[in-house]
């Protein structure tokens, strides 16, 4: 089995960066959440808080998301820091949408010419153009 680790575009060689994957989890309950540890100082953290990641297990990509903590944990000379991703759908309720015209909490598209929401520059499009 293979593991790739993706930050910010970048494959990290999880023994030379000293980091451990702690757990991937994905349920109908909670977010995606993928949480990996860097052995290091707290003042040599490597990663930021939104930083991108990926995890792919034998190419498939199996975790895609962003770091939303970095918690410090540790003693003297044992110091780790513990880092949760989370997935795209929960970073995804962030995203406020809003008629750009009007303000309102809604986006209307491809409604018909005769509906009091047409507009022709939201109509015709597909799925991909809409998002």
């Amino acid at each position: 089995m293979s593991l790739l680790l993706t930050i910010n575009g970048s494959p990290q060689d999880l023994a030379s960066k000293r980091l451990s994957l702690d757990s991937l989890s994905a349920s109908w309950a909670g977010p995606r959440e993928l949480r990996f540890t860097e052995h290091a100082p707290h003042n040599a953290a490597s990663y930021g808080v939104e930083d991108a990641v990926t995890l792919s297990v034998d190419g498939v990509v199996r975790f895609r998301g962003r770091i939303k903590r970095a918690d410090l944990a540790g003693a003297p000379n044992a110091e780790h820091i513990a880092y949760t991703c989370l997935g795209l759908r929960e970073l995804a309720k962030d995203v406020w949408i809003r008629d750009p015209e009007h303000g309102f909490p809604r986006v209307v598209f491809n409604a018909p010419e005769d509906d009091e929401d047409y507009a022709a520059s939201r109509s015709g499009l597909s799925v991909g153009e809409m998002i």
